[in-house]
């Protein structure tokens, strides 16, 4: 059998995420918090570089159950 290069970084990936989750700790509240908030501003940040696409994806939440749940869970609604 003859793996090629995406079989390497789909092994590669699924060791990484198999070693992370098995060693990850919740026990530093502190470092988890500062950990959220640097994510919340990177996002806060991506809203002016990325605001034509959370207009439409705020817009269409309006539309349909589906878009609605989008929105909810990566839309501009999660990042205010």
């Amino acid at each position: 059998m003859v793996l090629c290069k995406f079989d390497y970084y789909y092994y590669y990936i699924i060791y990484l995420m198999s070693d992370l989750s098995c060693s990850l700790s919740l026990a530093d509240t502190t470092r988890l918090q500062t950990l959220i908030q640097i994510l919340a501003a990177e996002e806060s940040s991506d809203i002016s570089d990325a605001g034509h696409q959370y207009a439409m994806t705020h817009a269409a939440g309006t539309l349909q159950p589906c878009s609605a749940a989008r929105e909810l869970m990566s839309g501009l609604t999660q990042v205010t």
